[in-house]
Protein backbone atom coordinates (compact mmCIF):
# COMPACT_ATOMS: atom_id res chain seq x y z
CA UNK A 1 0.00 0.00 0.00
CA UNK A 2 2.64 2.28 0.92
CA UNK A 3 4.15 2.39 -3.01
CA UNK A 4 7.90 1.26 -3.49
CA UNK A 5 9.13 -2.13 -1.92
CA UNK A 6 11.33 -2.49 0.94
CA UNK A 7 13.99 -4.79 0.24
CA UNK A 8 16.74 -6.17 2.50
CA UNK A 9 19.25 -9.00 3.68
CA UNK A 10 17.85 -11.77 5.89
CA UNK A 11 21.11 -13.40 5.87
CA UNK A 12 25.31 -12.45 5.69
CA UNK A 13 25.94 -16.20 4.65
CA UNK A 14 24.28 -19.64 3.82
CA UNK A 15 20.75 -20.68 1.97
CA UNK A 16 17.58 -18.94 2.64
CA UNK A 17 15.34 -22.40 2.37
CA UNK A 18 12.25 -20.63 3.61
CA UNK A 19 10.12 -17.79 5.14
CA UNK A 20 7.06 -17.52 6.56
CA UNK A 21 4.95 -14.51 8.22
CA UNK A 22 2.74 -14.61 11.38
CA UNK A 23 -1.42 -13.79 11.12
CA UNK A 24 -0.58 -10.06 11.79
CA UNK A 25 1.85 -9.93 9.05
CA UNK A 26 4.03 -7.73 11.29
CA UNK A 27 6.85 -10.61 11.92
CA UNK A 28 8.54 -13.25 9.50
CA UNK A 29 10.91 -16.21 9.69
CA UNK A 30 13.89 -16.94 7.63
CA UNK A 31 16.16 -20.09 7.91
CA UNK A 32 17.94 -22.56 6.00
CA UNK A 33 21.18 -24.15 4.99
CA UNK A 34 24.11 -22.95 7.77
CA UNK A 35 21.21 -20.43 8.57
CA UNK A 36 19.76 -20.70 12.06
CA UNK A 37 15.95 -19.70 12.35
CA UNK A 38 15.44 -16.16 12.76
CA UNK A 39 12.80 -13.46 13.51
CA UNK A 40 12.45 -9.81 11.85
CA UNK A 41 10.27 -7.47 12.24
CA UNK A 42 8.30 -6.53 9.29
CA UNK A 43 7.36 -2.89 10.14
CA UNK A 44 10.99 -1.83 11.04
CA UNK A 45 13.27 -4.49 9.06
CA UNK A 46 15.28 -5.39 11.79
CA UNK A 47 16.13 -8.75 13.34
CA UNK A 48 14.31 -9.18 17.00
CA UNK A 49 15.66 -12.95 17.36
CA UNK A 50 17.70 -15.56 16.70
CA UNK A 51 18.03 -19.05 17.04
CA UNK A 52 20.84 -20.58 18.90
CA UNK A 53 21.80 -23.84 18.17
CA UNK A 54 21.94 -26.82 20.21
CA UNK A 55 25.26 -27.96 22.48
CA UNK A 56 27.11 -30.67 21.13
CA UNK A 57 26.49 -34.42 22.28
CA UNK A 58 28.15 -36.66 24.33
CA UNK A 59 30.92 -37.13 22.01
CA UNK A 60 31.67 -33.77 21.58
CA UNK A 61 29.72 -33.59 18.10
CA UNK A 62 28.12 -30.47 16.44
CA UNK A 63 25.36 -30.96 14.42
CA UNK A 64 25.73 -28.43 10.97
CA UNK A 65 22.78 -25.79 11.20
CA UNK A 66 20.40 -26.98 8.60
CA UNK A 67 16.47 -25.89 9.18
CA UNK A 68 14.23 -27.03 6.00
CA UNK A 69 10.60 -25.49 7.24
CA UNK A 70 9.01 -23.71 9.89
CA UNK A 71 5.69 -22.06 11.06
CA UNK A 72 4.50 -20.28 14.27
CA UNK A 73 2.81 -22.51 16.26
CA UNK A 74 -0.12 -19.84 16.66
CA UNK A 75 -0.92 -17.34 13.78
CA UNK A 76 -1.99 -14.88 17.14
CA UNK A 77 1.41 -15.19 18.50
CA UNK A 78 4.22 -14.43 17.36
CA UNK A 79 6.27 -15.93 20.18
CA UNK A 80 6.26 -19.66 19.90
CA UNK A 81 8.32 -21.27 16.42
CA UNK A 82 8.32 -24.50 15.20
CA UNK A 83 10.67 -25.50 12.77
CA UNK A 84 12.32 -28.58 11.08
CA UNK A 85 15.30 -29.51 10.48
CA UNK A 86 17.63 -31.60 7.93
CA UNK A 87 18.76 -34.55 10.55
CA UNK A 88 15.08 -35.52 11.40
CA UNK A 89 14.32 -33.45 14.55
CA UNK A 90 11.33 -30.51 15.32
CA UNK A 91 12.38 -28.18 17.12
CA UNK A 92 9.95 -26.07 19.46
CA UNK A 93 11.13 -22.34 20.26
CA UNK A 94 9.76 -20.13 22.44
CA UNK A 95 11.40 -16.34 21.81
CA UNK A 96 9.97 -14.96 24.90
CA UNK A 97 12.22 -17.72 27.25
CA UNK A 98 15.45 -18.57 25.51
CA UNK A 99 16.82 -19.01 21.93
CA UNK A 100 17.71 -22.84 22.81
CA UNK A 101 14.97 -25.02 21.84
CA UNK A 102 12.17 -25.20 25.04
CA UNK A 103 11.36 -29.07 22.70
CA UNK A 104 13.17 -30.91 20.49
CA UNK A 105 12.17 -34.38 19.15
CA UNK A 106 13.65 -37.21 16.34
CA UNK A 107 10.85 -38.35 13.59
CA UNK A 108 11.96 -40.99 12.10
CA UNK A 109 15.36 -41.30 9.82
CA UNK A 110 14.77 -38.44 7.33
CA UNK A 111 14.46 -34.71 6.82
CA UNK A 112 11.57 -32.95 7.93
CA UNK A 113 10.24 -30.81 4.82
CA UNK A 114 6.90 -29.30 5.89
CA UNK A 115 5.28 -28.27 8.99
CA UNK A 116 2.45 -26.67 9.68
CA UNK A 117 -0.08 -25.79 12.71
CA UNK A 118 -3.25 -27.13 14.28
CA UNK A 119 -6.18 -24.58 15.58
CA UNK A 120 -5.77 -26.16 19.18
CA UNK A 121 -1.92 -23.96 19.46
CA UNK A 122 -0.32 -27.32 20.60
CA UNK A 123 -0.59 -29.79 17.77
CA UNK A 124 1.99 -29.75 14.68
CA UNK A 125 1.27 -32.00 11.44
CA UNK A 126 5.03 -32.81 10.12
CA UNK A 127 6.09 -34.50 6.58
CA UNK A 128 9.30 -35.73 5.74
CA UNK A 129 11.35 -37.00 2.85
CA UNK A 130 10.08 -40.42 2.94
CA UNK A 131 6.61 -39.06 2.35
CA UNK A 132 5.71 -39.85 6.33
CA UNK A 133 2.99 -37.59 7.76
CA UNK A 134 2.47 -37.42 11.14
CA UNK A 135 1.09 -35.27 13.96
CA UNK A 136 2.53 -34.33 17.10
CA UNK A 137 1.66 -32.16 20.48
CA UNK A 138 4.45 -30.30 20.61
CA UNK A 139 4.28 -29.02 24.15
CA UNK A 140 5.38 -33.03 25.24
CA UNK A 141 6.61 -34.09 22.12
CA UNK A 142 4.41 -37.03 21.93
CA UNK A 143 3.64 -38.14 18.97
CA UNK A 144 -0.47 -38.68 18.06
CA UNK A 145 -0.04 -40.65 15.31
CA UNK A 146 0.95 -41.06 11.54
CA UNK A 147 -1.90 -40.48 8.61
CA UNK A 148 -2.91 -43.45 6.55
CA UNK A 149 -2.28 -44.39 3.14
CA UNK A 150 2.10 -43.78 3.02
CA UNK A 151 3.02 -41.16 0.06
CA UNK A 152 5.28 -42.65 -2.33
CA UNK A 153 7.68 -39.25 -2.56
CA UNK A 154 9.07 -36.20 -0.63
CA UNK A 155 6.13 -34.25 1.56
CA UNK A 156 7.06 -30.57 0.64
CA UNK A 157 3.72 -28.42 2.26
CA UNK A 158 1.07 -29.35 3.96
CA UNK A 159 -1.85 -27.14 5.04
CA UNK A 160 -4.74 -26.54 7.78
CA UNK A 161 -7.86 -25.73 6.70
CA UNK A 162 -9.27 -22.56 8.83
CA UNK A 163 -12.65 -24.26 10.08
CA UNK A 164 -13.22 -28.06 8.73
CA UNK A 165 -10.54 -30.62 10.23
CA UNK A 166 -9.20 -31.76 7.36
CA UNK A 167 -5.13 -31.07 6.23
CA UNK A 168 -4.12 -31.19 2.68
CA UNK A 169 -0.40 -32.36 1.62
CA UNK A 170 1.61 -32.44 -1.76
CA UNK A 171 5.01 -33.23 -2.46
CA UNK A 172 7.49 -34.81 -5.41
CA UNK A 173 5.44 -37.80 -6.24
CA UNK A 174 2.96 -35.40 -7.77
CA UNK A 175 0.12 -35.95 -5.89
CA UNK A 176 -2.73 -33.61 -4.07
CA UNK A 177 -4.34 -35.55 -0.71
CA UNK A 178 -6.57 -34.48 1.17
CA UNK A 179 -6.59 -35.81 4.86
CA UNK A 180 -9.61 -36.33 7.58
CA UNK A 181 -7.40 -35.27 10.97
CA UNK A 182 -9.89 -37.18 13.24
CA UNK A 183 -9.41 -40.57 11.69
CA UNK A 184 -6.11 -39.71 9.77
CA UNK A 185 -7.23 -41.39 6.87
CA UNK A 186 -6.67 -40.35 3.01
CA UNK A 187 -10.12 -38.71 2.07
CA UNK A 188 -9.12 -37.85 -1.70
CA UNK A 189 -6.09 -37.47 -3.88
CA UNK A 190 -5.53 -36.05 -7.13
CA UNK A 191 -2.84 -36.56 -9.48
CA UNK A 192 -1.54 -33.41 -10.50
CA UNK A 193 1.51 -34.40 -13.19
CA UNK A 194 4.11 -32.53 -12.12
CA UNK A 195 6.25 -32.20 -8.89
CA UNK A 196 4.25 -29.79 -6.66
CA UNK A 197 6.03 -27.80 -3.66
CA UNK A 198 2.86 -25.86 -1.71
CA UNK A 199 -0.54 -26.42 -1.07
CA UNK A 200 -3.26 -23.80 0.16
CA UNK A 201 -6.83 -23.69 0.68
CA UNK A 202 -9.19 -21.87 -1.48
CA UNK A 203 -11.97 -20.19 0.24
CA UNK A 204 -14.44 -21.59 -1.35
CA UNK A 205 -13.36 -25.10 -0.67
CA UNK A 206 -16.32 -27.00 0.63
CA UNK A 207 -16.96 -30.34 1.89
Amino acid sequence: DSGAPITWNVCGSGNILFSEVDGSESYALFGGKGVEVNMWDLENCTKIWTAKPPPANSLGIFTPTWFTSATFLSKDDHRKVVAGTNNHQVRLYDISAQRRPVVSIDFRETPIKAVAEDLDGHTVYIGNGSGDLASVDIRTGKLLGCFLGKCSGSIRSIARHPELPVIASCGLDGYLRIWDIGTRQLLSSVFLKQHLTKVVFDTNFTE
